[in-house]
């Protein structure tokens, strides 16, 4: 399959950033070496950075995955939260785990309650919220904050702004 690469835009810490989604045969990241992945702070850097590399970015315009909101969240897992921008976060998250060959709890397709909670997740995202609004138990969301936080743990530890 061909490779095409998109603007990821995501906010984190309250500030604007981008990195290069790879849509493939499996969903990655763009990796400047086997473990980093480089972010920007402009669509403008990122743009610089990918003609650097010889690498043509679709002209998708990109969508906000909002982290700020998961990362809230873990500091009050009882609070309502956004299915949409949570499975974003679980997105980005699986795409990064599979881009540095890293264990990520949320790409365990054999864990049952893993895999029921991105039902939920998945769910609560496609349908409108009168249809389905997925209740919660203690131990679905003690498994959701795990997902989330090992997601922060490994984006932190691989990406590493890139100034321009």
């Amino acid at each position: 399959m061909k490779k095409s690469y998109y603007f990821l835009w995501f906010r984190l810490h309250q500030t604007d950033q981008y990195l290069i989604w790879v849509q493939a045969d499996h969903n990655l990241v763009y990796l400047e070496t086997p473990s980093f992945l480089p972010t920007f702070s402009s669509k403008e850097a990122l743009k610089q950075y990918a003609h650097t590399k010889q690498i043509q970015l679709e002209a998708d315009p990109p969508v906000l995955h909002h982290l700020d909101l998961a990362l809230g969240w873990l500091s009050n897992p009882q609070a309502d939260f956004n299915c949409l921008q949570f499975l974003a976060a679980w997105h980005l998250f699986g795409d990064i785990a599979r881009s540095v060959n890293k264990f990520f709890l949320g790409n365990q397709q054999k864990d049952r309650l893993t895999n029921q909670v991105y039902d939920k997740l998945f769910g609560g995202n496609n349908r409108p919220a009168s249809a389905y609004d997925p209740h919660w138990t203690v131990t679905e969301l003690k498994r959701l904050a795990e997902v989330l936080t090992q997601g922060f743990q490994l984006m932190k530890g691989v990406t590493k702004e890139i100034k321009r």
